[in-house]
């Protein structure tokens, strides 16, 4: 089988989960990251326009009766194991200055953050000197290799659908690297390994540490 990917276990927001990520030993935990009214905060916004999970009613409705809130971002640095990795999901396009709040995630841990707002990208890399930068997609781009050097990315987030063998080798070709999003079938999870994508981004991060075990 090929090398293992990192195993990141996605949208951490909810204590309980970041708790149950924490106990199985993930290499990274993912947060989604918003900004409103000159404030950055840890949540996922949902979007009216897509389907919304019943995960996701749940955690809207918990945080609408203020029970068990996603920590703050300057929370974080004290809440995680050392060496735990950490990856941040812009949700809304933040001005780069902002996400130096992150900047005590940096030592001692691999950061990774990802956007849908390329051009922002450079702006991150300046701020959070030491983090990886990802570009966000959404669909599968013409190019792999100048959508990740274009906004000058380390590397390209993709939902799974649209990733294959060519498109892992094209960008680790030019040293570019990879993220799946979000996979939670175990046959899915072992193709992505197959195919040698270096992040794995899931709601069963348990699952896949076993399949990689395995």
């Amino acid at each position: 089988m090929a090398k293992c990917p990192t195993i990141v276990g996605h949208r951490a927001n909810s204590p309980i989960w970041l708790q149950r990520y924490i106990e199985a030993g993930v290499d990274m935990v993912e947060f989604d990251v918003w900004y409103k009214d000159g404030k950055i905060g840890l949540g996922h916004i949902l979007e009216d326009e897509r389907h919304v999970t019943l995960r996701e009613r749940v955690a809207r409705f918990l945080l609408s009766i203020h029970i068990r809130k996603p920590p703050s971002p300057t929370e974080l640095p004290e809440l995680l194991p050392r060496g735990m990795g950490v990856w941040l999901d812009l949700k809304t396009r933040i001005p780069p200055e902002e996400l130096s709040v992150f900047k005590g995630l940096l030592y001692g841990r691999q950061v990774v953050v990802s956007t849908r707002w390329h051009s922002d990208i450079p702006g991150i890399r300046r701020v959070l000197s030491g983090a990886k930068v990802f570009a966000s997609l959404d669909h599968r781009p013409a190019d792999p290799v100048e959508a990740a050097r274009g906004p000058k990315a380390d590397g390209l987030s993709l939902r799974f659908t649209y990733i294959d063998e060519e498109l892992v080798k094209a960008l680790h070709g030019k040293a570019l690297l990879v993220a799946a999003w979000t996979i939670n079938e175990e046959g899915n999870i072992l193709q992505a390994i197959k195919m040698g994508v270096d992040y794995i981004i899931t709601d069963l991060p348990w699952e896949a540490l076993k399949l990689c075990r395995d």
